[in-house]
């Protein structure tokens, strides 16, 4: 602030007038003192002029030569109001009764009770069916607010022992389910399989994410992550063995087949065909077309096609039944078969045990 432009100094306001022949403008202070505990220094301060910050040295002297009158306010660190009235004794003030609005939020602990190793007053949150707040960090051995009794336990876990305790309802589900951990959904009991918490186990000093039921049953929870990246790290000598733990996921670190996922992976390439010749089938491919990788073999899948199925009986020596396998083809084809059949055939494609098939190619002559 410009005291030299404050209420009551010689040109009050940027183009104001002279303020030193008119009324005394008033102004209010702000203190980290009790007006109530600390009332003789308060009282010292307001008759000497001088500021009202215990860090404050001694004997310092209000800005601008400014002096205390009768209608200035002190704010205390409570934000209560006080006015300054210099006929008063023995203080020079007393309370308004009145605060900074924290009402709508906040409100104080029985009336008396102080932490008495810091002097303070205790304020709580609201709980009010109405206001929906707030995130609250609370010592249990508080009577008016004991977050330990309802619920008994949040994922087996007694609610002393969280260092904060989220609650997010203040969303319509119907047009947006809010999410937050520990708690997501709106109704309790009802919504429990839409939350989430994450849990430290003491024993082994990990942490888990998920939802388990009073029983220790696993919940079918969704978990939508919406980021650009994921990735689930792998040292080397973890991979997949005996001693793995059930629904561990697998990456690519395990399979090590990623030039059969797609984008690495063409299943159609336009130079894979099935054509008919004169009294000839002939079938073409480019390895390198449907993947780059030289460790993925190919093997050729080869059957006579019904068009029309298969019903009624056939035996297991009926030709029409028995697929011709070519395997580890070449990089290039083509194969010419000599006859005029309905054929179909595929390339299945193979690396460290995991396949992918390409498209499925038929002729009907």
């Amino acid at each position: 602030m410009k005291f030299n432009f404050s209420p009551g100094q010689l040109g009050y306001g940027a183009p104001g007038r002279d303020g030193s022949i008119g009324s005394t403008g008033l102004a209010f202070y702000f203190t980290d003192r009790d007006p109530i505990s600390d009332f003789v220094a308060i009282r010292a301060a307001i008759n000497n002029n001088e500021v009202l910050w215990i860090s404050s040295p001694p004997g310092t002297k209000l800005p601008g030569n400014r002096k205390y009158t009768t209608g200035d306010l002190i704010i205390d660190p409570r934000g209560f109001v006080y006015e300054i009235n210099l006929s008063l004794t023995p203080q020079k003030y007393y309370d308004t009764s009145t605060a900074l609005n924290k009402s709508q939020f906040f409100e104080q602990k029985s009336s008396g009770e102080y932490i008495t190793s810091f002097g303070f007053y205790r304020y709580l949150n609201k709980q009010d069916a109405s206001l929906r707040f707030i995130i609250d960090n609370i010592n249990t051995t508080d009577s008016t607010r004991n977050y330990t009794l309802s619920p008994s336990k949040i994922y087996g876990i007694e609610p002393k022992n969280f260092t904060r305790i989220e609650h997010d309802d203040t969303i319509d589900i119907s047009t947006y389910n809010s999410f937050t951990l520990y708690t997501s959904g709106i109704n309790e009991i009802t919504d429990d399989d839409m939350s989430l918490a994450v849990v430290r186990d003491t024993n082994t000093n990990t942490f888990r994410l998920g939802n388990l039921d009073a029983s220790g049953f696993i919940r079918n929870t969704n978990l939508i992550f919406d980021v650009l990246s994921l990735r689930h790290k792998k040292e080397n000598g973890t991979l997949f063995n005996i001693n793995t733990p059930p629904e561990t996921l697998i990456t690519n670190y395990e399979i090590n087949a990623a030039s059969l996922f797609n984008g690495m992976f063409h299943h159609n390439p336009s130079n894979f065909t099935i054509t008919e010749g004169s009294g000839t089938v002939t079938i073409d491919w480019t390895l390198t077309d449907f993947t780059t990788d030289p460790s993925v073999k190919g093997h050729l899948y080869l059957e006579k096609y019904n068009s029309s199925g298969y019903l009624g009986s056939h035996t297991i020596t009926d030709d029409s039944m028995k697929p011709t396998i070519l395997h580890d083809i070449s990089i290039n084809g083509p194969i010419t078969l000599t006859g005029s059949e309905d054929y179909k055939c595929f390339i299945l494609f193979e690396k460290n045990g995991w396949e992918r098939s390409s498209v499925i190619k038929t002729l009907n002559i």
